[in-house]
């Protein structure tokens, strides 16, 4: 039961930092996008 854990564990934090860039850049963008909104309405 342990392994089994703990290998999900890693595959998840694989999945994290092959996806961590992709969440920033949506992030960023939104982030963008309510400045934007901000400065024009």
């Amino acid at each position: 039961m342990r392994e089994m854990m703990r290998r999900l564990f890693e595959l998840l934090v694989n999945n994290v930092r092959e996806h961590f860039m992709i969440y920033l850049a949506l992030w960023l963008l939104l982030a963008f996008i309510d400045l934007i909104w901000l400065w024009f309405f």
